[in-house]
């Protein structure tokens, strides 16, 4: 468990040095995802504005669709929006299941590859690459190819 903690602390470090943040200013929509178990999800840019959320899952994938100084407005799965100071995020791309029935993880970018796993609806995962309608993610000592239409938080739209 404390190596596990360790990796994860040690990923999301490397990836905000390794990679274009995308908590910097740019180009928007990008995705993010929640540094926390709780952070508050405000109706403006600023902590003068009154809480309309509170988010309560570290990793949770979010979509940056607007950047105004420190806070960034993000969109959620189920697009709820909201105002987050962006220290309260992190780069490290994740996804979520949002299929109704538990998902295949193959362990190759096919359907007639080899199931490694299934993964239930709400499951949060590390995403490492794309080819094509495949992702490749990683949950817990799984690392497996999922189709991308039971996530969100890897294409826009």
């Amino acid at each position: 468990m404390l190596l596990r903690l360790i990796c994860l602390c040690l990923a999301l470090f490397l990836s905000e040095i390794l990679y274009a943040s995308p908590l910097m200013p740019g180009h928007v929509p990008r995705f993010a995802s929640l540094r926390s178990d709780f952070v508050y999800g405000r109706v403006g840019p600023g902590e003068g504005y009154p809480v309309e959320w509170i988010y309560t899952r570290s990793l949770m994938p979010l979509k940056i669709i607007k950047d105004h100084q420190t806070w960034r407005l993000v969109e959620d799965k189920d697009g709820q929006k909201s105002w987050i100071h962006k220290r309260l995020l992190s780069g490290l791309r994740t996804v979520v299941f949002v299929s109704s029935v538990p998902v295949s993880i193959h362990k190759e970018p096919s359907k007639k590859s080899f199931v490694i796993a299934h993964a239930e609806p709400g499951v949060i995962a590390l995403l490492d690459k794309q080819e094509g309608e495949w992702v490749r993610v990683k949950i817990e000592k799984y690392v497996g190819w999922v189709i991308q239409d039971a996530l969100w938080g890897v294409k826009f739209g």
